[in-house]
């Protein structure tokens, strides 16, 4: 599938040029990053968690548990990192598991945008683009936690890019279940909410309120009206 192909890339570029694009718009970056957020929340709320929780009749509360892993695996990833900042050699020993996670959550939004695209590609549009707007505003922070270790950063970043082509591809070529697509969108729904909840928020303690609100209520708006006319 070409076009999941093409849209794991952009989910990849988001993520990757996310530091530059925050230093390039440096005086907009509270404003851009509040819409953002705005955008992110009614996206999970709106749209990512009824899609993932339509797998209940399959996985039963076991679809709850996969938001809560997600959000779990990620707050004690990234806060082991920062309590053990004095210690190098055990801080370098996260970092690498730390880069794990965000290869294993790459690769699950990967494989969540083709089975998505398989079932309602508009579905797929939209969780390609919601995702690479907080992509594109959020990604830095992966870039503050290892900036300590100078040494293969850029490859790092290149390899945490790549891994939304490779969740991709798995999809395609192992031929996925369309089961599997729940308790991956659970998943990305976690680390979606501890982003937005426990990351971005403290990050930008001048964000805007009336750029959140404008995300919200633009993409709300937008989210209820594709849902009105059955076209999601």
């Amino acid at each position: 599938m070409i076009i999941g192909y093409l849209l794991s890339i952009l989910l990849g570029a988001a993520s990757f040029l996310s530091p530059q694009f925050l230093q390039k718009f440096e005086h907009h970056k509270n404003k851009f990053a509040s819409f953002t957020i705005g955008l992110a929340t009614v996206y999970v709320f709106l749209q990512l968690l009824p899609e993932a929780y339509q797998g209940i009749d399959i996985f039963g509360l076991g679809i709850f548990l996969t938001t809560l892993i997600g959000f779990s695996v990620f707050h004690i990833a990234e806060k082991s990192i920062v309590k053990y900042e004095k210690k190098p050699k055990l801080r370098r020993d996260l970092s690498y598991l730390h880069l794990s996670v965000f290869f294993f959550y790459h690769t699950m939004v990967g494989i969540a945008l083709i089975e998505l695209l398989k079932i309602q590609q508009l579905s797929g549009f939209l969780f390609a683009i919601s995702l690479s707007f907080v992509y594109l505003t959020t990604s830095a922070l992966f870039e503050d936690l290892h900036a300590k270790q100078e040494r293969y950063l850029l490859l790092k970043r290149i390899l945490s890019a790549a891994t939304f082509l490779f969740g991709a591809i798995i999809a395609e070529v192992l031929h996925v279940s369309n089961a599997f697509l729940y308790p991956a969108l659970g998943f990305v729904s976690g680390v979606l909410i501890y982003i937005i909840g426990k990351e971005v928020l403290p990050q930008y303690k001048a964000s805007n309120p009336f750029y959140f609100t404008l995300g919200v209520i633009v993409y709300a708006a937008f989210i209820l009206l594709l849902n009105s006319f059955g076209l999601i």
